[in-house]
């Protein structure tokens, strides 16, 4: 094999730095800790994003998703034209003028971008733009605490838990993020007083993708709810995306759609069922559950003594407390 200069380091041969060669992709070398390239990958890695969002962003910069541009580069002769829109070639090319404000912001939307991106090729699920911002805002959200994202889809108002009406008890759900420990969900049972019947939360070493994660966690709610001896229930979650699901009784064979059937199956076990989407300030004792195991494995259900990190939420949200 031929050796250039751009090839050498310290006169010896370096694999990677014939990849570089061959494709271009010198201009983000890391190698010298003073150079441009090295201060902009310090920002990506401390960036305050999923683990995975950074990776995907790392291969888009260096070249390394398989974009049907990148299969040409190593199979000459391939078609490089977008098979969705079939009006350009398909390429990480805009992943290299990542803005200077709200870098995680705008990475984490080209990941879910991609994301959409892959599951309509390979699923034949259609992109759905304002679920997939939805979803982009609340994981920004939940990974800044209390923080909100600069930007929101919709309106910014404020949202408070509402009491059920009589007879009826309100079940909210939410499921955790937490990058590398598996998938977390919660859910808080409360009467028409505001009063809190039952709080559960669970935690799998499984990783379940978002969606999937969200379906589960309406799933698993319902399933205590029954299971405690409520027949009159009504669900809130903040996923718009899972809700406008449920509400359109979305038929497929992707593994969310198998969810989806499990939760149609155990709505027939209740006597009345209804489902609405909540901003995230509404649900907030569910999102508190979603992260109180943090390390264990398995299930736990309170009827009383519920977890310190609910208790001044659930008082929040009793109406006397409303300001």
């Amino acid at each position: 094999m031929t050796q250039s200069a751009g090839t050498l380091r310290r006169g010896d041969y370096f694999v990677r730095s014939a990849y570089r060669e061959s494709f271009g992709d010198s201009r983000w070398d890391e190698a010298s800790p003073s150079s441009a390239a090295a201060q902009f990958w310090t920002r990506v890695w401390s960036s305050n994003t999923l683990p995975r969002v950074k990776i995907f962003f790392w291969k888009a910069v260096k070249g390394a998703l398989p974009t049907l541009v990148g299969f040409g580069k190593r199979l000459p002769g391939r078609v490089t034209t977008c098979s969705l829109c079939g009006a350009a070639e398909e390429t990480e090319k805009c992943f290299e003028r990542s803005p200077s404000n709200e870098p995680a912001l705008f990475r984490t939307v080209c990941w879910e971008i991609w994301s959409a991106r892959n599951k309509w090729i390979f699923e034949g699920t259609r992109c759905e733009p304002k679920r997939s911002m939805e979803y982009v805002s609340k994981l920004l959200i939940e990974l800044q605490g209390d923080e909100q994202p600069k930007v929101l889809m919709g309106g910014g108002s404020k949202q408070r838990w509402k009491l059920p009406n009589s007879g009826w008890v309100k079940v909210n759900v939410d499921r955790g993020v937490s990058e590398g420990l598996g998938a977390s969900a919660g859910a808080m049972i409360r009467d028409s007083g505001g009063g809190a019947l039952l709080a559960a939360a669970w935690r799998t070493e499984e990783r379940w993708q978002p969606c999937i994660a969200e379906a589960k966690a309406i799933y698993l709610g319902i399933k205590v709810a029954i299971e405690a001896g409520y027949s009159r229930v009504r669900l809130e979650s903040d996923c718009l995306a899972i809700i406008d699901a449920i509400v359109a009784r979305e038929r497929g064979r992707s593994s969310l759609h198998l969810i989806l059937d499990d939760n149609y199956h155990v709505f027939s076990f209740l006597r009345s069922v209804s489902w609405s989407f909540i901003h995230r300030e509404g649900n907030k004792v569910a999102h508190g559950l979603a992260h109180c195991l943090p390390w264990e494995i398995g299930s736990s259900v309170w009827l009383s003594d519920f977890p310190a990190c609910i208790v001044s939420l659930l008082n929040k949200d009793l109406p006397m407390n409303e300001s």
